[in-house]
């Protein structure tokens, strides 16, 4: 396996196994996200500002920086949408639909993009659950 499509495993399988833990507790207990969905709108958006308008060396640590901030929070919403799919309580039929709507990356870079102009101060996850109520009002 590559060293990308590992980091992209991991990650995913710590947001997947953050969401699905959290599934699990009591409502009175409060609720702990990690990684990278506690980020800032604002900081979303100067990533991507930066990654679209900067052309630094790509051997630089700033772009090496910023494509990991994104990668890293992109990858968050990802295994997120992907918990939330597979931790509902529904038939299997319900989970495998739920899971072929979650959108592409460059799709959920374009929603979020969108959602952290209009909700500068929210973080990440805020913008991913609002991703994921907005799929699953998708017949």
């Amino acid at each position: 396996m590559t060293g990308f499509r590992m980091g992209l495993y991991a990650a995913l399988m710590c947001s997947l196994g953050t969401e699905l833990a959290g599934t699990q507790r009591s409502q009175s207990e409060p609720s702990v996200h990690l990684g990278a969905g506690p980020t800032s709108c604002g900081k979303w958006l100067e990533a991507r500002k930066q990654e679209r308008t900067s052309q630094p060396n790509p051997h630089s640590l700033q772009a090496e920086s910023l494509a990991t901030r994104h990668f890293m929070a992109l990858s968050w919403i990802q295994g997120y949408l992907v918990g939330v799919a597979l931790g509902t309580n529904g038939a299997y039929d319900e989970r495998t639909a739920a899971l072929k709507r979650i959108p592409d990356d460059f799709s959920i870079d374009l929603w979020m993009d969108k959602y952290c102009r209009e909700n500068p101060s929210n973080k990440v996850l805020d913008g991913a659950a609002r991703l994921q109520f907005e799929i699953s009002r998708q017949p």
